[in-house]
């Protein structure tokens, strides 16, 4: 759930060409108490992946995973320059930069091909044999016969290694 939502809020910061440091979660119980919490990370962001981290640490301070929730939210502020103006670099800069171009790529194809073109991993799950999303969709020309924890490890390790193309 919290997956889906930082993947909205990042498409839609890299959309509008922002970055912004504070990362917040609110939540809102079944008695309509309501709690939030943020954290100002040291840099400018507009990466889904760190979001998600920063949210996921969030949630678990706010949660704990038992009571039923009303509402689940997350947000960024404390906005920066756009992607031309000048960021304070970190030292993991091309690692960063990498998965932002990453990231962007995949908004494009969700555009193009609707918003279920690529879904993260965590948001799938096999029922019977077949792939389906946690959102309700079947992908029923994903089909193993065999269980696929061996193949996909497998072609994990194979693209992973330093030869593959």
């Amino acid at each position: 759930m919290l997956q889906r939502l930082a993947e909205k809020v990042g498409a839609q910061m890299r959309r509008e060409d922002y970055f912004g440091r504070c990362v917040y979660v609110t939540i809102r119980y079944s008695d309509f108490r309501t709690l939030s919490r943020q954290r100002v990370l040291p840099y400018s962001t507009a990466s889904t992946k760190e979001i998600f981290e920063m949210g996921t640490k969030l949630l678990k301070e706010l949660w704990d995973g038992r009571a039923p929730l009303r509402l689940v939210g997350i947000g960024i502020s404390q906005f920066g320059p756009p992607a031309g103006g000048i960021i304070q670099p970190s030292l993991f800069d091309s690692v960063s930069d990498k998965r932002l171009e990453l990231e962007k790529r995949i908004d494009t194809l969700r555009e193009r091909f609707g918003k279920e073109a690529v879904i993260p991993a965590s948001l799938m799950k096999i029922k019977n044999g077949q792939v389906e999303s946690k959102l309700g969709l079947l992908f029923s020309s994903l089909y193993f016969t065999e269980p696929p924890e061996g193949r996909v490890k497998s072609e994990v390790e194979r693209l992973t290694s330093p030869t593959a193309t």
